[in-house]
C-alpha cells in the first residue's frame, strides 16, 4: 500500500482510498450506486456495533463500514435489535450483528486489541481455552478472550 492510501472495509470488501477519505468516499469507492441509495435515503451507513454514523466522518484505516437498505416509514432500530446478538469480550458483553465474526467482536470492544491480534501482539481463546481465528463466527452468547502475548511464551 502506497503512504497516502489506507485500506478501509465496507461491506466486509477492502477498499483501497485516500488518507483524507471520509465514509461517503469510501462507500461511493466501493460501489458508487450503493452510495445513490444512501444519498436518496434508502439506505443507512452503520459501524461494526451497528450504530449509524454519517457520511461526512473521517473513515479510519482498517475500519469497517456497513451499508443497510431502510425500508420506508420504518425506524431502523427495532431491525438492528432483531438482527443483533451478544457476545462477551473479556467477559464484557458487545451488542453485534448476527453475521459478526470474531475480528467484528474484538474490534467493536477495543480496536487497539484488535491491532494487537493483527501485528501477533495478543491471541484470542474461546471458553475452554482453545485458541480461535480473527474470521471465524461466534455464536450469540459465547465469550471470547484476548490477551497479550508476553516474550518468550509459546505460540
Amino acid at each position: 500500500m502506497t503512504k497516502d492510501r489506507k485500506t478501509v472495509y465496507v461491506n466486509d470488501q477492502p477498499v483501497q482510498i485516500f488518507l483524507w477519505a471520509e465514509v461517503q468516499h469510501c462507500v461511493n469507492a466501493y460501489d458508487s450506486d450503493l452510495f445513490l441509495t444512501v444519498q436518496r435515503g434508502d439506505a443507512e451507513i452503520l459501524d461494526v456495533r451497528g450504530d449509524r454514523i454519517g457520511w461526512g466522518g473521517f473513515a479510519g484505516d482498517g475500519q469497517h463500514i456497513y451499508v443497510r437498505s431502510i425500508r420506508k416509514g420504518e425506524t431502523t432500530e427495532p431491525s438492528l435489535l432483531k438482527d443483533s446478538k451478544t457476545v462477551y469480550v473479556n467477559d464484557e458483553s458487545i451488542q453485534i450483528f448476527q453475521w459478526a465474526e470474531v475480528h467484528h467482536c474484538v474490534n467493536a470492544y477495543n480496536s487497539d486489541l484488535f491491532l494487537a491480534v493483527k501485528r501477533g501482539e495478543a491471541e484470542i481463546f474461546d471458553e475452554m481455552g482453545n485458541r480461535i481465528s480473527m474470521g471465524g463466527f461466534v455464536d450469540d452468547g459465547k465469550h471470547i478472550y484476548v490477551r497479550p502475548i508476553t516474550k518468550g511464551e509459546d505460540n
